[in-house]
Order: C-alpha cells, then sequence, then structure tokens
C-alpha cells in the first residue's frame, strides 16, 4: 500500500507534549527588483491534529489576554 506522503517535519516538546510542524517556502518566480528575488516567506503549519489544537488554545488564550486600549476622551489643543 501508499505509505504516508514525503514531509519533512520538526518536533519541539513544549511542557510534555510532542508539537509537529511542517513549512512551506515560497520564492517569486520572475522577480523586476533585485530586493524580490531574494525575498523568501517560510510559513509553517501543524503536522497532526494534536498540535493543531495546541496551536488553536494557544492563539485563543492570547488573543482573550491581549491588551485592549481604553478609549480616551479628546484633549484639547494647547494654549499658546
Amino acid at each position: 500500500g501508499a505509505g504516508p506522503p514525503p514531509l519533512l517535519t520538526v518536533q519541539f516538546r513544549k511542557d510534555g507534549q510532542d508539537l509537529r510542524f511542517f513549512s512551506t517556502i515560497t520564492t517569486f518566480g520572475t522577480p523586476r527588483d533585485v530586493t524580490i528575488d531574494e525575498m523568501r516567506i517560510e510559513c509553517t503549519f501543524p503536522a497532526d491534529d494534536a498540535t493543531a489544537e495546541f496551536c488553536r488554545a494557544l492563539a485563543q488564550a492570547h488573543a482573550s489576554s491581549a491588551f485592549t486600549p481604553q478609549a480616551t476622551s479628546p484633549t484639547s489643543p494647547p494654549s499658546t
């Protein structure tokens, strides 16, 4: 039978949990600018369901604890 697709993963251990990720690297095929020619964009994705769930929980915890600025009343310009 066919085995799993060829995929190189990186594994981390956080708080006793194994986290597995794979990454993709995007390059631009025919750039007209030397700066874009050197640009590479790497995106990392969970390689299994347990890692995906860990990432969702981490993102949700971060979003709920993010700083939300308080509305302030406008100040009058300084008098001259």
